[in-house]
């Protein structure tokens, strides 16, 4: 299933231009006036796009966090109205949470507990991209919350 997104901006000699990002089986695609751009996701773990592209006075960057996507035309994003800014890579604090979440939630829970804290790191990149870090510590204390209960119900089974 294909996701789509359009824009449409006017240079600064009135020439209108579209801007399309679509996805789907055959990944990112760009879609420039027709021309198509595939495009890949800087980090192996999130989808994660800045793909600048120049018009006769417009600056425009089309950025991907997730499966959301925003269009900055002169450092303004069209969607949130937010100024733009670069997206930075992911500190190794951020990646030691994702593997604590993985791999702890194997030894505590098995596999489900590891799949919960799987699903859960997405939402530790995506906070620290959005720069909303009580989300990452949330869904990082929801993570330690369900891999206790996992434990604690594993021992009870042992007991029993």
């Amino acid at each position: 299933m294909a996701n789509l997104n359009t824009w449409t901006v006017t240079d600064s000699n009135g020439a209108s231009h579209t801007i399309e990002r679509k996805t789907g089986f055959g990944g990112n695609k760009i879609i420039i006036d027709g021309a198509v751009y595939k495009t890949k996701s800087s980090n192996w773990f999130i989808n994660l796009i800045d793909y600048q592209i120049q018009f006769p006075g417009l600056n425009c960057n089309l950025v991907v966090i997730g499966n959301k996507a925003d269009l900055s035309v002169n450092g303004t994003y069209l969607g949130s109205g937010k100024a733009y800014e670069p997206v930075g890579s992911i500190p190794a604090w951020i990646w030691v949470l994702v593997a604590v979440s993985a791999i702890g939630g194997w030894f505590f829970g098995g596999i489900l507990c590891m799949a919960i804290g799987i699903g859960l790191s997405t939402v530790y990149v995506q906070g620290y991209l959005e720069k909303k870090m009580n989300k990452v510590w949330i869904a990082f204390g929801a993570f330690v919350v369900i891999a206790i209960i996992f434990l604690l119900l594993n021992l009870f089974l042992l007991a029993v």
